[in-house]
């Protein structure tokens, strides 16, 4: 049997939802309207923040847990059932909505592409539906940037997380998104890219490390087992019993 097949059956460490709300004692309370656009914009909002609240306001419900929103040239869809966040230029494409199924059409050439099926979507490099980026971000979050243009004398750069957050939460969240913030929007299984509302919490500094402190030696317990599990099993296809267990 090829190892590779046999390595890509085992389970990668993560920690459950049921995990988190057995040892972390801040338990995640579930907004009573996550259609709610409700959100000030005030004088004093940095560019990110009011583009954020914006956005928060523009959002419209599509279907099952997916959301449209838009700021500039982008549109972006939004699942919170995944944490999933894309984008396309509306000045290129027309948003289109059939049968519980989301296509995109070209303005020019009137071709239409299935981006959404109900259940997954189809995203395409740097053209029609897109996937947000981990490339842009120094500690490799997934956002979308807003380049520099006629309109923008600096470019803006929003990770998914923050959107989220924003979207789902709403008003406490804008406080979270810049460098100095009397908040932060802290993932609870300490995956960074799960960016489910479900995984996401608003908290002070204070709290995001008690919280590091308190789920992190429960992470990495799993993914030492996870290596005994792979080293066990590269064992016993070749036969090596005389190699260690890493301990």
């Amino acid at each position: 049997m090829n190892i590779t097949n046999v390595i890509n059956t085992i389970t990668l460490p993560r920690i459950e939802d049921w995990e988190v709300k057995e040892h972390w004692r801040k338990e995640w309370i579930p907004v009573l309207d996550e259609k709610s656009t409700d959100i000030e914009i005030n004088d004093d909002y940095t560019i990110k923040q009011s583009a954020l609240a914006l956005m928060r306001r523009r959002k419209t419900w599509l279907m099952n847990r997916v959301y449209s929103t838009y700021y500039d040239e982008y549109t972006l869809l939004v699942c919170f059932d995944t944490g999933g966040v894309y984008y396309f230029n509306n000045k290129k494409y027309e948003l289109v909505i059939q049968n519980n199924q989301i296509y995109l059409r070209d303005y020019i050439t009137g071709e239409t592409k299935l981006v959404y099926d109900g259940e997954f979507f189809y995203p395409t490099p740097k053209k029609w539906l897109m996937k947000s980026s981990s490339r842009l971000s120094r500690s490799h979050r997934y956002g979308i940037e807003w380049g520099k243009n006629g309109f923008r004398a600096d470019r803006i750069f929003i990770k998914d997380h923050q959107l989220i957050a924003v979207l789902y939460f709403g008003q406490e969240a804008i406080y979270a998104v810049e460098e100095f913030h009397s908040l932060v929007v802290n993932h609870r299984n300490l995956n960074k890219h799960d960016n489910r509302p479900e995984n996401l919490e608003l908290c002070t500094d204070e709290e995001n490390t008690e919280h590091y402190l308190t789920m992190k030696p429960i992470l990495e317990a799993k993914k030492l087992e996870f290596t005994r599990l792979v080293v066990s099993t590269i064992q016993q296809m070749y036969g090596n019993e005389s190699q260690p267990i890493v301990s």
